[in-house]
C-alpha cells in the first residue's frame, strides 16, 4: 500500500456516516448556550468590570454566529440523503414544527405575565396596550419579530434568533438540493460571497461615518438593529454551515493546521475587541463564520481529547437541553429578579455570587423543561403531524443573541432590551 493510499484511507476513516449523531457538537451547543446566559447576566447586572473585560463580555453574542453555522451544518447533515434530496415539504415542516415550537410556546407563557407587569409599571396612567404589547407579542408568537428592527427584541429577546431560524428552515428545502447537486466548493464560494456582501457595506460605513455612527455593544439605531437581527443579513452564517456539512459528506476533514489558524483568528478577534480596536457590531454579523465553520467541521470528526470531553456526561443531556436553556433563561431571570424584588432584595443579580446561583438555576430549569415538557411535546406533535424524519433531528439554535434584560417593558425601540 502506497503512502498516498494510506493517507486516503485514514482520511475517509475519520469521516462519520452521513446523518449519524455527532456527540461533540451536542456538547458544544451547551457551551455556546451558557456563554449567552453569562452574557445576559453581565449586561443585566451593574458589575464594575474593567473596560477590557466589559468589551470581552460584549462578545457573548458571537455565540449566535456559532449557532447559525451549526444550524446549517446539522440540517444539511441530517436531512439530505445521499442523492441530495430533502424530505417532502409537508413532512419536513412537521418535523421542524415539532422540534422548534414547543419550547417557544412555553417561553411565551412564562414571559407574558412579566411583559404585562412591566408595561403597567412603565405606564401607570395608561397607554396603548395594543401597540406596545399585543402587536409585538403577536409578531413574536408568529416568529416574525426579527424582520423589523423595532420589534426584534420584543417580549423574549433571545427569540429573535428563532425568528431567523424559522426563515432559514423555510429556505432550506429550496437551497439544500441545489447546493447538494454541486461540488462542495460551490457552497463554500456562495457562503464567502454572501459574507462579503454583508460585511463590506458595514466596513465602508464604519470607515466613512465612524465619528457619528455608534458601534459599541449597546448601540441600537434602526440601522444597527437591522444589521444585527434581520434574517437576510444572517443568511451567510447558515450557508457557511451547510457548506461545511457538504465538505464533510465529500470526505473532507479539517486539517489540524487549519483548525489552529481558525482558533488563532478567534483569539485575535477577541484581543482586538478587548483593546477597542475592532467595533463589536462588526464582529456580530458573520465575521467569525468561516472560523466557526472550520471548528464545527473539526468537532464533527473529533476523536481526541476535545471530542471525548464534549461527549462525556453530562454534556450530551445538557446539549439536548441547550435550546430550552437559550429560550427560557431570560424569562427565568425575569422571574428570579422579580421575586427577589418583591421580597425586598432589589437588583439581587447585581451580586456576582447570586448571579452564579441564578445561572445554575437556569440550567437546572432548562434540563427539567426539556425532560418533562419538551420531549413529550415533541413526541405528541410527531404523532399528530405526518413526518418520517428521524426522531433525533436536532435544533441548533440555541438561538442568541441577545440582550440586556430590561427594567421597563421590552416592546419598543426606546424600551426594548438590547444586545
Amino acid at each position: 500500500m502506497t503512502a498516498a493510499t494510506t493517507a486516503a484511507t485514514t482520511h475517509h476513516a475519520d469521516v462519520p456516516a452521513a446523518g449519524s449523531p455527532l456527540p461533540a457538537l451536542t456538547g458544544a451547543r451547551f457551551v455556546a448556550a451558557f456563554v449567552i446566559v453569562a452574557y445576559h447576566l453581565v449586561r443585566f447586572d451593574r458589575w464594575d468590570l474593567p473596560p477590557a473585560l466589559g468589551r470581552l463580555a460584549a462578545l457573548g453574542p458571537v455565540a449566535v454566529t456559532f449557532f447559525f453555522v451549526l444550524s446549517g451544518f446539522v440540517l444539511m447533515w441530517a436531512c439530505v440523503d445521499s442523492e441530495g434530496r430533502v424530505p417532502s415539504g409537508r413532512r419536513y415542516a412537521a418535523a421542524r414544527i415539532a422540534r422548534l415550537l414547543p419550547v417557544h410556546a412555553l417561553s411565551l407563557l412564562l414571559v407574558a405575565p412579566v411583559v404585562v407587569a412591566l408595561w403597567r409599571r412603565a405606564h401607570p396612567g395608561g397607554g396603548d396596550f395594543t401597540l406596545d404589547v399585543a402587536l409585538p407579542g403577536l409578531l413574536v408568537a408568529l416568529n416574525l419579530q426579527a424582520w423589523h428592527p423595532a420589534t426584534a427584541l420584543a417580549w423574549n429577546p433571545p427569540a429573535w434568533s428563532l425568528s431567523v431560524e424559522i426563515a432559514f428552515s423555510a429556505l432550506f428545502p429550496l437551497l439544500a438540493p441545489r447546493l447538494a447537486a454541486r461540488p462542495w466548493r460551490v457552497a463554500v464560494g456562495l457562503a464567502a460571497a454572501l459574507l462579503v456582501v454583508v460585511l463590506v457595506p458595514g466596513v465602508v460605513a464604519l470607515a466613512v461615518a465612524r465619528a457619528d455612527f455608534d458601534v459599541g455593544p449597546a448601540a441600537h439605531s434602526a440601522l444597527v438593529d437591522a444589521w444585527r437581527y434581520h434574517p437576510v443579513l444572517r443568511l451567510p452564517e447558515f450557508v457557511a454551515g451547510m457548506a461545511a456539512a457538504l465538505a464533510l459528506r465529500a470526505g473532507v476533514i479539517a486539517p489540524p493546521r487549519l483548525v489552529v489558524v481558525a482558533s488563532g483568528v478567534l483569539g485575535a478577534v477577541v484581543a482586538l475587541t478587548m483593546a477597542a480596536a475592532l467595533p463589536v457590531v462588526l464582529v456580530h454579523n458573520g465575521l467569525l463564520a468561516p472560523a466557526f465553520a472550520v471548528i464545527v467541521l473539526a468537532l464533527a470528526t473529533a476523536r481526541g481529547a476535545v471530542g471525548r470531553a464534549l461527549s462525556a456526561a453530562p454534556l450530551p443531556l445538557l446539549g439536548e437541553a441547550s435550546y430550552a436553556l437559550y429560550l427560557l433563561h431570560v424569562p427565568a431571570l425575569y422571574w428570579i429578579a422579580g421575586i427577589a424584588e418583591r421580597r425586598g432584595h432589589a437588583r439581587v443579580l447585581d451580586d456576582p455570587g447570586h448571579a452564579a446561583v441564578a445561572a445554575v438555576a437556569c440550567v437546572a430549569f432548562a434540563v427539567l423543561a426539556h425532560v418533562v415538557f419538551e420531549r413529550p411535546a415533541r413526541r405528541a406533535l410527531r404523532a399528530a403531524l405526518p413526518t418520517t424524519l428521524p426522531t433525533t433531528l436536532p435544533t441548533t439554535l440555541p438561538t442568541t443573541l441577545p440582550t440586556t434584560l430590561p427594567t421597563t417593558l421590552p416592546t419598543t425601540q426606546d424600551t426594548a432590551p438590547r444586545a
